[in-house]
């Protein structure tokens, strides 16, 4: 099935639809078949049988990448997108203490923060702004920064070249 995902990948919807209906609608019958075949002739406990069982119980599921031409076979691309926050999750519990929890956060949110902006996290992160800006008059999106903040926050806060996100200064040294 992926084999064919592949060809209708530079398909358009109706296209990739039709090739579905074609080649992989029924290659997903036979499946099922051989899937309903299985599961009477297996243990029910068994671990095979389990997870034939699942395969069953979800089938419509399964299958609905086939009915239109628009879904993908499988959702790695959202998987692959949290992955990261999946694993910095888990890392947290072991941060050491509240001052590290907080490093950490503040670090994957300035990473987060270069790839919105499409820079090099490794590079954003090794080379700060040499003074940072604290006048709202340099800021390069002043406007857009009064619209949403009063005057007085400026105070202690800095703006980062190429960025239009105002971060706190504290945030440039912690990951000097």
């Amino acid at each position: 099935m992926y084999a064919i995902e592949e060809q209708a990948r530079q398909m358009n919807s109706d296209d990739r639809l039709a090739l579905r209906q074609q080649h992989t609608v029924p290659v997903l019958d036979e499946l099922e078949r051989w899937l309903n075949e299985q599961k009477d002739e297996l243990l029910p406990k068994s671990p095979l049988a389990v997870a034939v069982n699942y395969a069953l119980n979800h089938w419509p599921a399964l299958r609905r990448f086939s009915d239109d031409g628009d879904l993908a076979i499988d959702n790695n691309v959202a998987e692959r997108a949290i992955r990261p926050l999946a694993i910095g999750r888990k890392n947290y519990l072991f941060a050491g203490n509240d001052g590290s929890g907080t490093t950490a956060a503040t670090l994957y949110s300035l990473i987060a923060s270069a790839r919105r902006h499409e820079l090099d996290p490794f590079a954003y992160l090794r080379s700060p702004p040499a003074t940072p800006r604290t006048e709202p008059s340099i800021c390069p999106s002043t406007a857009r920064c009064q619209q949403r903040r009063s005057p007085n926050a400026y105070v202690g806060m800095a703006c980062f070249p190429r960025c239009s996100t105002v971060v706190p200064v504290e945030w440039l040294y912690a990951c000097a």
